[in-house]
């Protein structure tokens, strides 16, 4: 599907300007909407050959690695709608990831730190019982929307942001994150890497 086809596809309206209000009509909505979303693009917006910013040339560690790996050292392209999720995860090996809001409405997070992630697993395995019996992995499916209050009422902190255009998101390794987006937007998003993360990676890949 092309962009015009998909912007064709998808309805063009916004999220409430106040952010409270949007979360309230977002959450009563999941389960019962189903917006487009135009995830995993493999294309990027920024030139490849500029100095000044560049997401395929961020200089850490991961640029080490001479394989291409589409996604993880190769940033995508993401299309968002009003409603249109991005469930709970971790990235990929527990990298980290920066997420640029090019054009278009908000992006809204929510996170929960790598400190809490164990807490987080074992929580939504009690939550999900059953896609936990099925998959004891299931998280890394990024097929599951939970409500920040119910992780809340559980200990676990939840922080949230809202992106807005031209800005950056940076998600640590290890952390969990999920959110949606107030409307018509195009991200772009890759995985960076660090000394510090180096232990994170080795057990990830045990």
């Amino acid at each position: 599907m092309t962009v015009k086809s998909f912007r064709q596809k998808t309805n063009t309206s916004k999220a409430p300007t106040d952010e409270a209000t949007a979360e309230l009509e977002y959450w009563a909505s999941v389960g019962d909407s189903k917006p487009l979303y135009g995830a995993d693009v493999d294309a990027s917006l920024l030139h490849k050959d500029s100095e000044s910013f560049n997401l395929r040339n961020l200089g850490t560690i991961l640029d080490l690695e001479e394989k291409t790996i589409l996604g993880v050292t190769t940033p995508y392209l993401y299309f968002g709608t009003w409603l249109s999720t991005f469930p709970w995860h971790v990235e990929d090996k527990n990298l980290y990831s920066i997420n640029f809001l090019h054009q278009g409405e908000a992006k809204f997070w929510y996170g929960v730190s790598a400190g809490f992630g164990k807490r987080f697993e074992q929580v939504v395995s009690k939550l999900l019982p059953d896609q936990h019996e099925n998959c004891a992995a299931f998280l890394r499916h990024k097929s599951t929307v939970i409500a920040p209050e119910i992780l809340e009422a559980r200990g676990i902190p939840v922080v949230r942001a809202c992106q807005r255009q031209g800005e950056f998101v940076i998600t640590f390794s290890g952390g969990y994150h999920s959110g949606f987006n107030f409307g018509p937007n195009i991200t772009e998003a890759i995985n960076f890497a660090s000394r510090a993360w180096i232990p994170r990676g080795i057990r990830a890949h045990e």
